[in-house]
C-alpha cells in the first residue's frame, strides 16, 4: 500500500517538475530554490520506492553513473551552466525511470490523465485569453516585464497568462503566450495537442469533436510562424510520401483518402498558379521587413556565434559538446535552432540518440505518425525545447499509447 502511495505521489512530482521549468513561466517567476523542491521530491520518492523493492533498478544506476562522468567531461572541456547540465539530464532521467522502474499501468494512466486535463485547461484558457485582450477590453491585463523574455508589448493576468502584442502584417493583436515564456513554444505545444487528441479513441464524437476543432483553432491562434510552416512543411512532405508509395503500389489507399491526397496536393498547386505572383510579392515585402513581423533577424544574428563554435570543434567536443549553457556564456542571445544548440553543447551522440527515439516512437506507414514525426523534427529547427521535461515526457507519453490500446477503456489512444 504504501508502495502505490509513493508511486502516485512519484508521479505528481513529476508532473510538477514539468511545471516547474521551461518553457513554462514559473521557469522565470520562480526562485530556483523552489523549482528544485519537486525535483528532490522525485529523488526522494524515488528512493524510498528502491528501498522496498529485493532488487534495485540497475538502469536507473548506471544512467546516474554516466551522467555523472559527463559532468566530469563537460567541466573539463570549458565553460558550462551547471543547472542546465543538470536539469537536461534529470529530464532524461525521468523518462529512464518511467520506462525501467516497473511502475504499475494503472499509475501511468493517472498521469495521462492528468495530462488530459493539463490539455484541455491549456486549450480552453488559451481561447479565452485571446478573445478577452482582444475584443473585451484586456479585463485582468497589466503590463508586465519578464526580462529577456519580454518582447515591446507584454501583459500579464494571474488566470490566463501571458500576451505578447505585435504588428501582425496590417493589424495589431495580441498573440496568447499562456503560461510560457514565448509564443514559438505555445505553438508547438500546441501542435503536439492536435496529435494528443486526434489520436483519441474512445468517446469519440463527443470529445473529438469538440476538442480536435478547439487545438486547431488554439493552434492557429499562436501566430507562431515556425509552428505554421512545420506544420505546413510537414503536412506537404506527408501527403507526397504517401502519394508516392500509393504510385508505386507500395500501400494501398481507399478511394476516399486518395481523393483527399490528390485535393490538397492540387489545392497547393491551383493557389501557386492563381495566386503565384502575388505570394512572392508579399514574400518580398516580408523578406525585406522580416524583423517587424517576426524574429528571423535576432535569429540570424545568433547563428553566426554557433557557427564560429563549431568551426573550432575538436573530436572530444564533436562527441560530447562544449557542455550545456555555453552558448549563453559566449552570446547573451544565445542559439534558437534546437539541433544546432544542442549539437554543440551536448555533441553527436544525444542528437543520434535523440532521433532514434523519436523514429522507435512515430515511425509507422500511417499518416498521423509520420505528419507527428515530422512536425517535431522540422519544429525543433526554431525552438529549444527538445530536451526540457515537459517536451521530453510529452513525447514519451505519445510514444507509448500503443501499450494502452486494450487495457483501458477510458483512456485509450489510437
Amino acid at each position: 500500500m504504501k508502495t502505490i502511495h509513493l508511486t502516485r505521489a512519484l508521479i505528481v512530482l513529476i508532473f510538477l517538475v514539468t511545471l516547474t521549468n521551461g518553457p513554462m513561466l514559473s521557469d522565470v517567476l520562480l526562485p530556483k530554490v523552489v523549482r528544485y523542491v519537486p525535483i528532490l521530491g522525485v529523488l526522494v520518492c524515488l528512493i524510498l520506492i528502491e528501498l522496498n523493492k529485493q532488487k534495485n533498478n540497475s538502469m536507473v544506476i548506471l544512467f546516474a553513473g554516466l551522467s555523472a562522468l559527463l559532468l566530469i567531461i563537460w567541466t573539463i572541456l570549458g565553460s558550462y551552466i551547471f543547472s542546465n547540465a543538470f536539469l537536461i539530464l534529470f529530464s532524461i532521467f525521468l523518462i529512464v525511470v518511467l520506462e525501467t522502474s516497473k511502475i504499475p499501468k494503472s499509475d501511468l494512466f493517472f498521469l495521462i490523465k492528468i495530462w488530459d486535463y493539463f490539455i484541455k485547461v491549456s486549450l480552453i484558457s488559451t481561447l479565452m485569453s485571446f478573445i478577452i485582450f482582444n475584443f473585451l477590453g484586456r479585463i485582468g491585463y497589466h503590463s508586465v516585464d519578464l526580462g529577456n523574455y519580454s518582447e515591446s508589448n507584454t501583459f500579464f493576468n494571474p488566470l490566463m497568462g501571458v500576451i505578447s502584442e505585435r504588428d501582425l502584417l496590417i493589424f495589431k493583436l495580441g498573440r496568447p503566450v499562456w503560461f510560457m515564456t514565448e509564443p514559438s513554444y505555445l505553438g508547438f505545444f500546441h501542435g503536439l495537442n492536435i496529435f494528443w487528441i486526434a489520436w483519441r479513441k474512445i468517446d469519440f464524437s463527443k470529445y473529438y469533436k469538440r476538442y480536435i476543432t478547439l487545438s486547431i483553432l488554439a493552434f492557429l491562434l499562436t501566430f507562431s510562424l515556425g509552428a505554421w510552416l512545420s506544420m505546413a512543411i510537414s503536412l506537404v512532405i506527408t501527403c507526397l510520401i504517401f502519394f508516392t508509395l500509393f504510385l508505386f503500389d507500395v500501400i494501398k489507399l481507399k478511394k476516399s483518402v486518395f481523393k483527399k491526397l490528390g485535393l490538397f496536393l492540387g489545392l497547393i498547386i491551383i493557389v501557386c498558379i492563381l495566386f503565384g505572383q502575388s505570394i512572392l510579392i508579399s514574400l518580398n515585402d516580408f523578406i525585406q521587413n522580416y524583423d517587424k513581423y517576426t524574429s528571423l533577424e535576432n535569429r540570424s544574428d545568433r547563428i553566426e556565434v554557433s557557427l564560429g563554435l563549431i568551426k573550432n570543434m575538436d573530436i572530444i567536443r564533436f562527441l560530447f559538446g562544449y557542455g550545456p549553457g555555453t552558448i549563453e556564456t559566449v552570446s547573451e542571445a544565445g542559439e534558437s535552432n534546437g539541433w544546432l544548440k544542442y549539437f554543440i553543447e551536448l555533441g553527436i551522440f544525444p542528437i543520434l540518440a535523440y532521433l532514434a527515439m523519436l523514429f522507435c516512437f512515430f515511425f509507422r506507414i500511417k499518416f498521423l505518425y509520420l505528419l507527428l514525426l515530422f512536425f517535431v523534427i522540422i519544429s525543433f529547427n526554431s525552438v529549444v525545447v527538445m530536451f526540457s521535461p515537459l517536451v521530453i515526457l510529452y513525447l514519451y507519453l505519445l510514444g507509448i499509447k500503443n501499450r494502452f490500446q486494450e487495457q483501458s477503456p477510458e483512456l485509450a489512444l489510437v
